[in-house]
């Protein structure tokens, strides 16, 4: 590892061209950010903009040479984020770069006669030895008992030596000149940041919430509906057969003062097989990381009759804001239909919408009720006011024009499935999976290859019909709602495979995304968790 002379060290920690760049995985022309709590990383820069290349996060020092520039020191910082499973525990990258030598007026670009000439000795180290101990030895260096003692004066530190006569003026200039704060030197250098998280405290701008909503239930209470409604978009796949949600699914509101990150996750059930484990897992992650849990049920729903009371009894105990949106109120008498659009057995077994609301608020005290209609929208606006209210005063999770963190291989594939589910009946669909092979974005058109996988032999001439002509019609749909979705021309190609265990096999629910790699989907609702 080569590390820069004294002054060119000196003339790095004064310089004005201080450059942080952010590292970040973008889906679907959407970006995913790295999370909340970084209130330190204002304050780290800042230091380490005062104070040259002094780091107390023992960072990897890396030194390149370039003929424009006489050093340039890339310093990358990891900072953790909230959990470690997920796409949105993902790590964010910040790298500054010191680039010392010539001022920051843009002309860097080619080589400069009149760069500061700077000595640099040092003595070559074991190849063994640490970074850690290069820097400490390097900053050790940085000590200017020379200049105490006279300036003139070399420094005795083991390799290093420098001479106030190799100093330039202007780099005189710079070490002479008060430190500048961290707005100052971003000025100076001409660069402008837009991303929200750099530059604000944990509180983030004055008045905004942002945080992390999960939407749970139990099968077909219309979770994916209200999901793709709030969101404006449609992010989750839509049928009228229980269990078509098997992921966990993101979607991003962004308004002028908060910022909703919605997770619409899979019916809650009792698992029969290693399937629905991995679909239950993502049920209990979401809700260990939510901010708010938004429970849904519907006006046909009792409370006695949840389907995993465990989970139910950890959501009477949460800490954190709990709303309950009862869904399908557009079925009970109202001024437009007195009658309501239910039989008089089912009108009779229900009640009315006080009677629904007060079966709930009996064993979820906690939960403020909101009856709304997914379907109808109706009283979606009051239901997103009271989300709002709740959120915890956070700067932006995600960039503004973030709607989700899915790829769009996943997208296609669950269009592709959608229309199985509803192109097929009985156990058919709930043994079908589908893998998109092959995703080629030409421009004008995308070519999707793609495979449905089933579990028995005797689905094979179902799935496929008399002549091919059953997966014609479901490809021929599905390719409509793709060039709608993706906005061109789509060219799918659909074949049928067996694959017998797919819904037991560990192996092949990793590869489907199912089997999560962390331990965190174990953890409890509503656990004490900083804010």
């Amino acid at each position: 590892m080569r590390i820069p002379s004294v002054a060119a060290a000196a003339t790095a920690a004064a310089t004005a061209l201080l450059v942080l760049g952010l590292s970040s995985t973008r889906h679907v022309g959407v970006a995913a950010s790295s999370r909340r709590r970084n209130s330190g990383q204002a304050a780290f820069i800042l230091r380490v903009a005062r104070a040259g290349l002094q780091c107390s996060s023992s960072p990897s020092i890396s030194t390149n040479r370039d003929a424009s520039l006489p050093s340039i020191t890339t310093t990358t910082i990891k900072s953790s984020s909230r959990g470690s499973s997920g796409s949105r525990k993902e790590s964010a990258s910040r790298t500054i770069l010191w680039v010392a030598g010539k001022k920051a007026t843009g002309d860097n670009d080619s080589p400069s006669d009149d760069k500061p000439k700077v000595k640099s000795r040092m003595k070559k180290g074991a190849k063994e030895e640490k970074k850690e101990e290069d820097l400490e030895e390097f900053l050790a260096g940085l000590n200017v008992e020379g200049a105490e003692r006279g300036g003139r004066e070399r420094s005795t530190g083991e390799g290093y030596a420098y001479d106030e006569d190799d100093l330039t003026d202007d780099v005189r200039a710079m070490l002479a000149a008060p430190p500048k704060e961290l707005g100052e030197l971003l000025k100076d250098a001409g660069i402008e940041f837009g991303d929200p998280t750099l530059m604000v405290d944990d509180d983030g701008p004055l008045g905004f919430r942002a945080g992390f909503v999960s939407i749970v239930g139990s099968p077909n209470v219309g979770k994916s509906t209200l999901m793709n409604s709030l969101v404006g978009e449609r992010v989750s796949i839509v049928t009228s057969k229980q269990q078509t949600t098997r992921h966990q699914i993101m979607g991003v509101v962004t308004g002028g003062d908060f910022q909703i990150v919605y997770y619409d996750t899979p019916g809650v059930l009792r698992p029969n097989y290693k399937l629905q484990e991995g679909m239950m897992a993502f049920v209990r992650e979401s809700l260990g990381d939510a901010d708010v849990v938004l429970l849904m049920t519907d006006v046909f729903e009792n409370p006695s009759e949840w389907p995993d009371q465990e989970i139910f009894e950890q959501m009477q105990r949460s800490v954190r804001p709990l709303l309950l949106a009862v869904n399908k109120i557009d079925l009970l008498p109202n001024a437009t239909h007195p009658q309501g659009n239910l039989g008089k057995d089912a009108l009779a077994k229900i009640g009315n919408l006080e009677d629904v609301i007060g079966r709930w608020q009996a064993v979820l005290p906690n939960a403020d009720i909101i009856p709304i209609s997914a379907h109808e929208r109706l009283n979606l606006d009051g239901l997103l006011h009271k989300i709002k209210q709740d959120l915890p005063l956070s700067p932006p999770l995600y960039p503004n024009d973030t709607l989700t963190d899915k790829p769009q291989r996943f997208f296609a594939s669950e269009i592709i499935r959608e229309k199985v589910f509803t192109g097929y009946s009985k156990e058919i669909p709930y043994s079908c999976e589908v893998a998109v092979t092959a995703f080629k974005d030409q421009g004008r058109m995308i070519k999707i290859n793609s495979t449905i996988f089933t579990t028995r032999d005797s689905h094979v001439p179902i799935l496929i019909g008399t002549k091919g002509n059953k997966l014609k019609e479901v490809g021929t749909l599905a390719r409509l709602d793709l060039e709608e979705f993706f906005g061109k021309k789509v060219y799918l190609e659909m074949r049928v495979k067996v694959r017998k265990d797919w819904r037991t096999n560990m192996k092949d629910l990793s590869a489907f995304g199912y089997m999560q790699q962390s331990g965190d989907a174990g953890k409890e609702v509503g656990g004490n968790r900083q804010k």
